[in-house]
C-alpha cells in the first residue's frame, strides 16, 4: 500500500484587488483582495509573504494594492498567504499564523525566508522598493550572498 502524498499548499493564486475600492476611506467594502486558495497557510522550503489586513482600513487597502503588484512579479517564486482579519477565522491553516505573527495592528506584512525565519514583520504601509528589497533578500536566503537581519518596527531595505 502506498503512503499518501504529502500535502502541498498552492498558496493564494490569481490575486486581484476588489473593483471599486475607495482608498481614501475607512469603510467596509468586503474582502479587499480576491483570488483562489485564500485559505492556504505557509509553504516550507519557499519564501512566504503573509499579508494580514482589515477590510475597513484605508492603509490596508493601499498595502493590499502593493501586495497584489508583488504577486504579479513574484507569485511564481514566493508563496503568498492572504489573511482577512475582518472575517471569522474558521480556516485552521491560518489560525496558527495569526497567533504567531499578528501584533495587533494592520496591515501586517510578514516575510519568511525559505527556512521559515522571519526576515520582516511590519505594521503599516511601506513602499514598493522596500517590499521588493525584502522579497529579493528572502529569495537569496540560504546562499552565501545573503546578510539579512529581521526587522520588527522599521521596513528598511535589506
Amino acid at each position: 500500500m502506498l503512503a499518501p502524498a504529502p500535502l502541498r499548499l498552492r498558496g493564494a493564486d490569481n490575486l486581484k484587488l476588489k473593483p471599486g475600492l475607495d482608498f481614501l476611506k475607512n469603510a467596509f467594502q468586503g474582502p479587499v483582495i480576491e483570488g483562489d486558495n485564500l485559505g492556504d497557510g505557509i509553504e516550507n522550503g519557499k519564501p512566504n509573504l503573509i499579508f494580514m489586513y482589515g477590510e475597513f482600513c484605508y492603509d490596508a487597502k493601499r498595502q493590499a494594492e502593493r501586495t497584489v503588484e508583488m504577486y504579479r512579479d513574484y507569485g511564481d517564486r514566493v508563496h503568498f498567504v492572504i489573511i482577512d482579519l475582518s472575517r471569522a477565522m474558521p480556516i485552521k491553516t491560518q489560525i496558527p499564523l495569526v497567533k504567531k505573527y499578528y501584533t495587533g495592528h494592520f496591515p501586517q506584512t510578514v516575510i519568511l525566508d525559505k527556512d521559515g525565519k522571519v526576515m520582516l514583520s511590519y505594521n503599516g504601509e511601506f513602499d514598493d522598493s522596500t517590499l521588493i528589497g525584502w522579497l529579493d533578500a528572502a529569495l537569496r536566503s540560504g546562499t552565501d550572498s545573503t546578510a539579512v537581519e529581521a526587522v520588527d518596527s522599521e521596513a528598511k531595505s535589506p
